[in-house]
């Protein structure tokens, strides 16, 4: 019990709210805003990682590799080199539907109208047909789930055309789930400097 009162003491000093136990409830919008804003934070707030950023970069853009996970300040420099660049927060919360309708409405740039009256065996054939049709890249940011990668990969082709699949998470399984075959790339700690 003391454990568990010093646990909520903490949670209390650190800000930490109680998301709530229903499957349906929703990510505190201002945490969600936040991880927007950082897609398009400048540059220079990246601390100490150019060497981190340029292997990474290395990894992503080397043709002979299958697939790799990785992170953000590559896809800014990476994504003029893919005919579909796409990043998507995923978080603890979400909605199989609405991944899918965001990485559709990036790539084909559907009104949210159109994709509202789509199905998601529809959202699911459009998806596959169209990243077919270009050398990809998605970023799946903050991926807490393995079965996000399960429910997306059969929808997005391999055409050996160089796409990539980047998936940014807290959890080694999350990573190593997603491709068996490559050890997740995990950033080094910053040193006091």
């Amino acid at each position: 019990m003391a454990k568990i009162d010093e646990i909520n003491r903490r949670r209390s000093t650190y800000g930490i709210q109680d998301l709530g136990g229903e499957p349906g409830r929703q990510i505190d919008n201002t945490v969600g805003e936040r991880r927007r804003v950082v897609l398009h934070a400048p540059d220079p707030d990246l601390v100490c990682m150019d060497e981190e950023k340029n292997r990474i970069l290395e990894n992503l853009l080397d043709g002979s590799r299958k697939e790799t996970t990785i992170a953000k300040r590559v896809f800014n420099e990476a994504r003029a080199k893919f005919g579909h660049p796409v990043w998507i927060d995923v978080s603890q919360q979400y909605s199989a539907v609405d991944l899918l309708g965001d990485i559709l409405s990036e790539v084909t740039k559907l009104n949210v109208k159109k994709l509202e009256q789509m199905t998601r065996a529809e959202y699911e054939a459009m998806l596959y047909q169209t990243m077919g049709a270009k050398k990809y890249l998605i970023v799946m940011d903050d991926v807490w789930d393995t079965d996000v990668w399960r429910m997306l990969n059969p929808h997005l082709p391999d055409a050996q055309n160089g796409s990539r699949v980047l998936i940014t998470s807290l959890s080694v399984e999350v990573a190593r789930s997603a491709d068996t075959c490559t050890p997740p790339y995990e950033l080094r700690f910053l040193t006091e400097e």
